[in-house]
């Protein structure tokens, strides 16, 4: 829980475990003496930044600071766990491999049509891709078995992760050490970085699918997209694919969508369509709607952004920057200083210094937050705080959806009550946290959210089996991390 991701178990397993080595270490790591390739480490990487952006919507890679050590991390479990299998003669079959590949497609007249016309290099990628996960997942489930959580280690579970805290903070936001000169010249060295699209004509090809639909229906209706993309690659005309296939209005019009603008489609669509050249065609994209594929067949003149649509952007950006966060850092130190030492009230300091817009206008108070996760009602269109006020108010000051970031609640619950804290970093800026008041889980969840809370307590079990057995294997294989790559 403590991970910024409680996902797949590759995100969280054994992190924490390395020591630092020494300079002579290869750059990223190495196995028994086999290194770890610059290619291995930026698929890694992307695939993990992948997982993050399908989990949170608004994803930035600097909410994840240490996302290199997590990429090296799971490079060097996966090779682990791929030479404890080949140890134990752990394999999948192919009739195993074909099965599993099938369940992605409608159905199998789908599935040899695929076959017989995409091309081979793409089979050969995709079937080792689909047999080393199986083979993971295996392993997982050997080392894993008998880790299901008693009814009793659940409620511990709730009771430490959902406990809540009435709280208070003050947000001091690096971004609001960068100078308005610096601000502009950024602006003027990058002008052109400024520029958004201007208005284009596009067409489209819908496989809709609903976003909670069951994996496999969503599987099918993925494998259809991909079908059709394969056959626009193979010259296939693009209205005509729409106007057969496409479950949106526009099929009538062959998949035109007329003219837009920027802020008309959902993000993901919208980045996508934006990105593309005329007459180009997209890769399948996932929206809420469904699957997408999208032609662009004009675009107009880019539009400069005037200085001022793009300042606190700007700010942003350069207050991941050196100066801007010490200055920040420095100056939450002071503050929390100054309020211990009776100098400065908790109040004052809240109105003079703190960034969050929002719970400045009440003191610096979040109102009772847990410790881990927020009730899926808040993200709600109706909540008892009114609307997604609450909710938005949180994702500005320290929540990513549902999650509390780690950092913030880590330092939340280590604190005494009426006591001021020393100030922490999260990807928000600077925290001075003052907790009035602890209480218990709110046992009306342990009810309503118990499926969810059972998955999280069996994660958490499994990783701590995993992470066991890492370690174990760590100690049989020569594993040298790279430095400024360990944990």
């Amino acid at each position: 829980m403590t991970s910024f991701v409680v996902g797949t178990i590759f995100l969280s397993w054994g992190v924490g475990q390395q020591r630092k080595q020494s300079a002579e270490n290869p750059q990223y790591a190495s196995i028994d003496g086999e290194p770890v390739t610059g290619a291995e480490y930026e698929d890694t990487k992307a695939r993990i930044i992948e997982r993050y952006k399908n989990k949170y919507k608004d994803f930035d890679e600097s909410m994840v600071p240490d996302i290199h050590k997590r990429a090296v991390e799971e490079i060097v479990k996966r090779k682990l766990l791929f030479a404890e299998a080949k140890k134990r003669g752990i394999q999948i079959s192919n009739k195993e491999l074909i099965l599993v590949t099938r369940l992605s497609f409608p159905d199998d007249n789908a599935y040899q049509q695929a076959r017989k016309t995409w091309p081979g290099r793409y089979w050969k990628w995709r079937e080792q891709e689909i047999r080393d996960e199986l083979l993971i997942a295996r392993m997982e489930a050997i080392i894993t078995d008998g880790a299901e959580p008693m009814d009793t280690e659940i409620k511990e579970y709730f009771d430490k992760w959902y406990q809540r805290a009435d709280l208070s903070h003050i947000l001091i936001d690096p971004a609001s050490y960068v100078s308005e000169e610096k601000a502009k010249k950024h602006y003027e060295d990058f002008k052109e970085d400024f520029k958004k699209p201007g208005p284009m004509k596009a067409r489209h090809i819908l496989i809709m699918v609903k976003e909670d639909a069951p994996a496999q229906e969503d599987q099918q209706a993925k494998a259809k997209a991909d079908s059709l993309l394969q056959q626009l690659k193979g010259g296939a005309d693009f209205a005509e694919l729409a106007s057969k296939n496409s479950n949106c209005a526009s099929a009538a019009m062959g998949g035109d969508l007329g003219t837009f603008s920027q802020g008309m489609m959902v993000p993901e669509f919208e980045k996508a369509a934006f990105a593309l050249e005329v007459g180009q065609t997209s890769e399948v994209v996932k929206t809420m709607f469904g699957y997408h594929i999208i032609k662009c067949e004009w675009k107009g003149e880019a539009i400069q952004q005037k200085y001022l649509e793009v300042r606190e952007k700007i700010r942003k950006t350069l207050g991941q920057e050196d100066d801007a966060m010490g200055s920040a850092s420095t100056a939450a130190k002071r503050i929390a200083k100054e309020i211990k030492a009776g100098t400065l009230t908790f109040s004052e300091a809240v109105q003079r210094y703190s960034d969050a817009k929002a719970s400045k206008k009440n003191q610096g108070r979040l109102g009772i937050i847990p410790r881990g996760f927020l009730p899926p009602q808040e993200i709600g269109t109706e909540t008892k705080r009114g609307t997604d006020t609450y909710f938005a108010m949180l994702q500005d000051e320290i929540a990513f959806g549902r999650m509390i970031a780690p950092q913030f609640s880590e330092a939340c619950f280590s604190q005494k009550e009426a006591v001021v804290g020393k100030s922490i970093k999260t990807p928000f800026g600077f925290h001075i946290i003052k907790v009035d008041r602890f209480l218990p889980a709110d046992e009306k969840r342990y009810e309503k959210e118990r499926d969810e809370i059972q998955e999280m307590a069996t994660s958490q079990k499994k990783n701590l089996f995993l992470g066991e057995w890492y370690k174990y294997l760590k100690k049989k294989a020569k594993v040298k991390i790279g430095e400024g790559f360990s944990s």
